[in-house]
């Protein structure tokens, strides 16, 4: 990839085309769009006969939790210990922190856990996510399937694998980030709905062809927003709640995908001040990352790499 990269500098191909390949290798980077559905069930669960069960144990391993958001399975390590001194991991356990309605609150959260007579307790640290610093973080609800990410980067990069074979169980919508994709024969087609200069109001437009390819995979990918950003605050508020509304019919129809909504790209130096409305990107990413949250899908922020990165912004 990176041989890649400086052949696209070398031969000033268009700005899309280094924006979009950045984009696509960042969301192979970061393991987001790798999942595997399953594993939220991850465990052992052994046929473990409760009165043989001295006591529990509870590990958290996951990363920095946010306030309003929730707790994954994945995240936690959960074992009994037996009367004979053996551990076994579980699955079987009850805790209240995964039911629908629960969501952690800022600070420390006590979550609990019982297996029979058994309790076991771990703090998890919620932060708010609206103060973390510049960027809107990213925020993934289920967790990565790291092994299997690793295997595909390694094969792209070793040229053994083609991106559209990497994503082959990944849909995508938006505008010309994700329409470029396509230009430059990186996806294939029957896997994307995209439109240069697409805001939200082509996402509504083509909703149904948008579900019938999201269906059945692993993912879609969602990047819209840039093209309709406003200065007005009031314009900003009425498209994130258009915005919030589309994500909530795509949820409802493919509830078995992953929906993972990708952030607005920060622009480059050079082309900042020429549109007011450019000012608001962060703080529009902002409103997403919170919108994500309250929908329990997933944000996908690219911004900090592409900041420190001026040759990939658009």
């Amino acid at each position: 990839m990176k041989k890649t990269v400086k052949v696209i500098a070398v031969t000033s191909l268009s700005i899309t085309l280094i924006g979009c390949l950045a984009f696509i290798y960042i969301l192979l980077r970061t393991n987001i769009i790798f999942k595997n559905q399953t594993v939220a069930d991850a465990g052992i669960k052994d046929n473990i006969k409760l009165e043989d069960v001295s006591k529990i144990t509870v590990t958290y391993k996951g990363d920095k939790a946010f306030a309003g958001g929730r707790l994954s399975k994945a995240d936690f390590v959960v074992e009994v210990t037996e009367n004979n001194g053996r551990k076994v991991e579980i699955n079987d356990y009850k805790c209240a922190a995964f039911d629908g309605d629960y969501r952690l609150k800022e600070g420390n959260n006590e979550i609990v856990f019982s297996y029979g007579e058994n309790t076991a307790s771990v703090e998890v640290e919620a932060v708010n996510p609206m103060y973390l610093g510049l960027y809107a973080p990213t925020y993934e609800y289920k967790a990565a399937n790291k092994d299997k990410s690793a295997s595909k980067v390694d094969k792209i990069e070793n040229g053994n694998l083609s991106y559209a074979e990497a994503l082959d169980n990944v849909a995508f919508t938006g505008d010309s980030q994700i329409a470029a994709l396509i230009s430059y024969n990186l996806l294939e087609q029957s896997n994307v709905e995209a439109l240069v200069g697409a805001s939200a109001d082509y996402m509504d437009e083509k909703f149904r062809l948008i579900v019938a390819k999201a269906t059945g995979k692993d993912a879609i990918v969602v990047h819209y927003g840039i093209n309709s950003l406003s200065a007005s605050a009031e314009e900003r508020e009425r498209r994130i709640s258009q915005y919030t509304e589309l994500l909530s019919r795509l949820k409802a129809e493919v509830p078995d995908t992953r929906i993972i909504v990708s952030g607005g790209f920060p622009v480059s130096d050079t082309i900042y001040n020429n549109k007011l409305s450019f000012a608001y990107i962060n703080q529009y990413n902002y409103e997403l990352l919170k919108m994500c949250i309250n929908l329990d899908i997933e944000y996908y922020s690219n911004n900090q790499y592409i900041s420190g990165h001026q040759e990939f912004a658009p």
